[in-house]
């Protein structure tokens, strides 16, 4: 059985899913106002939005693990499937919390029809859920959802794309693609919703609205919106300056003419109180415009820094070459005889499935690791920086101290991080109460005041919101050094660009 070619296990049953009046508020705070929608068999809706905006509250309502404070869920007798960020699978085998699943223990040759469906039919079935990678784990919780004896008709996937590798993503946009039900997914990784969805609904604020299209039809239409909006506030502030400027002109008009004539001249007295009255109609003018047409606020705009990556090297310059790397865990090899050079500004992707070495590979190159054969050259003054997945900042430090190790002055460490979405507040705390996504923006951070001409990037963008990632990928589009990066984020690797593959 191919499983790049396997349809998922589930019928075609017209269904519908109905949020009416739902709301939930957390510790004072309004995560969700008054949210009203519907699905239907056959939509596949991405729902994107900054981190700590709801969407996972949103998804634990539907599944019925949350209950709103107001409103209700209309499930019609649907199946819901709900695919956590971070599936539990207690202490179990893999083999014993798919056994848990079965209808029927006489079923369990299905095992390992669900497990090559999902692309896992090399797994060890014996080691324990918990020692699994990542992207391992989202595929078993997905095989466990083909062993129900209940036919699942929505399926609720909570950042599912999180530590696939690039052949799990292609599996999962087919699993999704052939799915005959409502798919209601989150993700950061564009590329995939451009792929999987026709619809996109953005919350924001409590709020959520509608968008008919995928990922990229979406941000063209925020663009859109906010041109718009914008024309419409300077036009309506004109009109505004407008007026308030003929009131201030006819009052100064009644005035100079009050102080100036006197009254054995009526005349000009008139004027002046003509001026006077011409004030009040403008007054009342105005207010009657404030009223009668809703007040525009300002649109809001995120102040762009101009924050870049510091760091230059000339073209053609010698940066690193990696000649004949072989590593071994204990029996196992990881890889063999890897070959590479990177000279000026050239950019290298490393690609390959999880578990092909390509951290090792990374941490070979930047010292962390030594190869059992080969070696790793560097140019003259190369100095080196590195985005690990696994933070190597100290966790009993603050944000703001650990910016300031770079050698820079405090201001711009507080603009950069600002550039990143990290506030005040967030520098000061301790590193060890950050969340993994502003672990990530800290180190980002470090890496835009660092002077490097090599940044070496693992999985750069796990845990990060879009508007961070479209920030980061601005700012290393302008760096003038050399980059080698592993990542399964294809619209990241488009952006940036890349000139080189190395495939593991």
């Amino acid at each position: 059985m191919n499983w790049r070619n396997a349809r998922p296990l589930f019928v075609n049953i017209n269904k519908m899913l109905i949020l009416k009046d739902i709301a939930k508020t957390y510790d004072g705070k309004t995560v969700l106002k008054k949210i009203d929608l519907s699905f239907s068999t056959g939509d596949v809706v991405g729902l994107v939005g900054n981190n700590g905006e709801g969407k996972s509250t949103l998804f634990k309502i539907i599944a019925g693990e949350v209950a709103p404070d107001t409103g209700q869920v209309d499930k019609h007798n649907e199946s819901i499937v709900y695919l956590p960020q971070h599936p539990a699978f207690g202490n179990l085998t893999v083999n014993k919390f798919l056994a848990a699943k079965l209808p029927d223990p006489d079923l369990s040759y299905k095992i390992d029809i669900a497990l090559q469906t999902v692309g896992l039919a090399g797994i060890v079935v014996s080691q324990n859920c918990n020692d699994l990678s990542g992207g391992e784990k989202t595929k078993l919780y997905l095989a466990s959802l083909l062993l129900s004896d209940i036919t699942p008709t929505v399926l609720l996937l909570d950042e599912p794309t999180n530590s696939l590798d690039l052949d799990g993503l292609e599996w999962l946009e087919r699993f999704i693609k052939t799915f005959k039900g409502i798919v209601l997914l989150t993700s950061h990784d564009r590329f995939f919703l451009d792929g999987t969805v026709s619809k996109t609904l953005e919350l924001k604020d409590g709020c959520i609205k509608v968008y008919g299209g995928n990922y990229s039809f979406y941000k063209a239409q925020k663009l859109q919106e906010a041109d718009i909006l914008q024309r419409k506030y300077t036009v309506q502030q004109k009109k505004i300056t407008r007026i308030e400027a003929d009131i201030v002109d006819r009052k100064q008009k009644a005035l100079r003419g009050e102080l100036k004539f006197t009254s054995r001249d009526p005349y000009e007295k008139k004027k002046a109180s003509k001026s006077a009255r011409a004030a009040v109609v403008r007054e009342k003018r105005l207010d009657k415009l404030l009223k009668s047409e809703k007040l525009i606020d300002r649109p809001k705009t995120r102040k762009k820094y101009g924050v870049d990556i510091t760091g230059f090297v000339p073209s053609g310059k010698f940066i690193l070459e990696v000649a004949n790397c072989s590593k071994n865990f204990g029996t196992k090899n990881i890889f063999s005889d890897i070959s590479f050079s990177l000279r000026g500004t050239e950019r290298v992707w490393v690609v390959g499935k999880n578990g092909s070495g390509k951290s090792t590979l990374l941490k070979i190159v930047v010292g962390q690791l030594q190869p059992d054969s080969g070696e790793v050259k560097f140019g003259t003054h190369i100095k080196t920086g590195y985005f690990s997945q696994t933070t190597s900042l100290d966790l009993d430090s603050t944000g703001i101290i650990e910016l300031q190790s770079t050698g820079v002055d405090q201001t711009l460490c507080y603009t950069t991080a600002s550039y990143l979405h990290l506030t005040e507040s967030d520098l000061r705390k301790k590193i060890g109460q950050l969340s993994t996504g502003q672990l990530a923006k800290l180190e980002f951070a470090k890496l835009l005041l660092s002077d490097n001409q090599l940044i070496v990037m693992d999985e750069p963008t796990n845990h990060l919101e879009i508007e961070t990632r479209e920030d980061i990928e601005e700012a290393l589009q302008e760096y003038k050094g050399s980059v080698l990066v592993a990542s399964h984020d294809r619209y990241f690797i488009e952006r940036i660009g890349v000139d080189k593959i190395v495939e593991l």
